[in-house]
């Protein structure tokens, strides 16, 4: 019995000191916006103020219109790839969400993707985008479907590259877990080690031989960009089923 309490004592004096060590590595500070603008809006990088909130996006090239949104936790940078490749026959413009990238929190806090859509619309209407292709990825893809539900007139075609928001089985990914949780969540918006940045980007990339120390240290720049830690909290702490899908799927059965 002796033994057994020795070996559980510890065991939990080996976890508090793991604990303790990623509490005091992991906790890092908010970087800057000022600074991480200046070593990321790079042209074509351009802002735009739409409702009060200053937003960075990409606008390049000429042809048919095509707006590409980029997923949780990332920023237009996801999309620079396509972007290039596109650009030689398209118009293609990338946009920072509100709560990511350069563009960074938003004061009113409307980080729902509906709440996100409606801004969308504004952004559009801001650059003269009366009806163009909407490509989404992950989150990004969630905001898009619910785009062309609310402003079917507006989108020419829907591309959905990994689209959230639909029931599922599979458990999120252990960073939204612990942005979700109430115990976690307002200790991960201090608490991001670089080792778990680098994990999360491997973990969403298809090649993970494409993710190279300058894509993980754009992906920590953009996280840690002073408010965008605590936008996440507060929009992964939403709940994400506004029941726009299936009011959709009902109204075209009734059709």
């Amino acid at each position: 019995m002796l033994g057994r309490m020795k070996r559980l004592a510890t065991w939990v004096g080996g976890l508090l000191l793991v604990g303790t060590l990623v509490l005091v590595l992991g906790a890092r500070r908010d970087h800057p916006a000022g600074d991480v603008e200046a070593r990321w809006a790079q042209p074509p990088s351009r802002f735009v103020v739409v409702d009060g909130l200053r937003v960075h996006y990409r606008d390049r090239g000429r042809g048919p219109a095509i707006v590409l949104l980029h997923g949780s936790l990332a920023s237009l940078f996801t999309w620079e790839g396509w972007a290039t490749e596109l650009e030689h026959d398209h118009r293609v413009v990338t946009i920072d969400l509100p709560g990511h990238g350069l563009t960074g929190p938003d004061a009113q806090k409307r980080y729902s993707p509906r709440a996100m859509a409606a801004f969308l619309d504004r952004f559009a209407a801001e650059l003269g985008l009366l009806r163009f292709s909407l490509g989404g990825n992950s989150m990004g893809g969630a905001i898009a479907w619910r785009y062309a539900i609310l402003h079917p007139d507006k989108i020419a075609r829907l591309i959905l590259v990994d689209a959230d928001g639909q029931p599922r089985e599979e458990p999120r990914p252990l960073v939204t877990r612990l942005y979700r949780s109430p115990l976690w969540g307002p200790l991960v918006r201090w608490i991001s080690p670089r080792f778990m940045v680098e994990k999360s980007v491997h973990d969403v990339y298809g090649d993970p031989r494409r993710v190279s120390a300058a894509v993980v240290a754009q992906y920590d720049d953009m996280l840690l960009r002073a408010g965008n830690r605590e936008a996440a909290h507060q929009r992964l702490s939403l709940v994400e089923d506004d029941g726009l899908l299936a009011a959709s799927a009902k109204s075209a059965c009734r059709r």
